[in-house]
């Protein structure tokens, strides 16, 4: 599982979303790490969705739950594997029409 750790401020006085990975047991001596869900909820405090994010089409779960999100970019339709977003808790006005390109998305979470 993927976690934001918060907004770090860059050289340049920018925000920066700092990401670390949590392995997941497998039973085995191997440890693997889940990359299919990325949580960035509550603490996070993020006014846009991070462009990294669009690169990563494997992502199936996203949590961003508790931000200040107001608009969703078109590269919503990117993450083409995505099952479940949640975004409660945030400054929606609307979803971009691109998002019909998620052709895997099952589950939508959006109240305030």
């Amino acid at each position: 599982m993927l976690y934001a750790e918060g907004l770090i401020p860059n050289l340049a006085g920018t925000a920066t979303l700092k990401l670390f990975l949590r392995g997941v047991y497998t039973g085995s001596n191997d440890a693997i790490v889940n990359w299919s869900e990325l949580h960035a909820e509550g603490d996070a405090k993020l006014r846009d969705v991070p462009e990294i994010l669009f690169q990563m089409n494997w992502v199936t779960d996203l949590n961003l739950d508790k931000n200040n999100i107001r608009i969703l970019p078109k590269d919503f339709g990117q993450l083409r594997s995505l099952t479940k977003l949640s975004l409660r808790d945030n400054h929606l006005d609307k979803v971009p029409k691109e998002m019909r390109k998620c052709k895997a998305l099952e589950r939508v979470l959006l109240d305030k």
